[in-house]
């Protein structure tokens, strides 16, 4: 997922404002925008730092919604999930 400083007067309907930002160790006020990316390990230069449990729960729910995972959550559907990783992202919640 994206992380942003850039964030809009209107937020987009996935996107998650990170509250603890300076906790999790960001230098401005940011979001998670709902883009899916995977990076070559070379290419993460450091960590900057971690959610705290509230961001990351409002992550988790906004990802749950995006896919249509509903209610039960990723760790109900994990098989599921995996299965969805390794395919076209076909639906599998």
């Amino acid at each position: 997922m994206a992380v942003t400083s850039q964030l809009r007067a209107t937020p987009g309907r996935f996107d998650v404002a990170i509250a603890q930002w300076r906790a999790a160790g960001l230098l401005k006020p940011s979001a998670v925008k709902p883009v899916f990316a995977t990076l070559e390990q070379a290419l993460v230069l450091r960590r900057l730092g971690a959610l705290d449990t509230a961001d990351r729960d409002a992550l988790r729910k906004a990802i749950q919604e995006m896919l249509g995972c509903g209610a039960r959550g990723f760790r109900a559907n994990s098989a599921k999930v995996d299965r969805l990783l390794r395919s076209e992202f076909a639906p599998a919640c």
